[in-house]
């Protein structure tokens, strides 16, 4: 990315009046943009169990993403849910392994006390 990815996602907005964007940032976690609100975040990596392999990280996280967003509707919980998603899935030796089934994701959100959907949101002020 040859800027910060704030700066990248702005860009695209101006340009493309894009709806939602997400960016993944590897350990860092990942960066949400919703139009609708004005809402440009951060959402921090979650460490559900030791890193093995990050090998389709990104990928799992916006297959996550998506799949979340579409059922429910809501893009704040979705990126929590793909945050967590991708969060497992590197926990796996092989790059083919460690998919939870829509089921387990959701059992896996109910099981950590620490992890809670629709917090508040806050506003962008720029």
């Amino acid at each position: 990315m040859p800027c910060a990815p704030e700066t990248w996602v702005k860009q695209c907005c101006d340009r493309y009046g894009t709806e939602i964007i997400v960016v993944g940032l590897g350990e860092k976690g990942a960066l949400l943009w919703v139009k609708r609100d004005n809402f440009l975040e951060r959402f921090p990596a979650a460490q559900i169990r030791p890193v093995v392999n990050t090998i389709g990280a990104g990928d799992a996280l916006f297959a996550c993403f998506l799949h979340a967003y579409q059922r429910s509707g809501d893009p704040y919980e979705a990126i929590q849910k793909a945050i967590l998603f991708a969060a497992y899935k590197i926990g796996e030796t092989r790059a083919a392994e460690g998919f939870l089934t829509p089921e387990a994701l959701e059992a896996l959100v109910l099981n950590l006390t620490s992890f809670k959907l629709n917090q508040p949101r806050p506003l962008r002020t720029e």
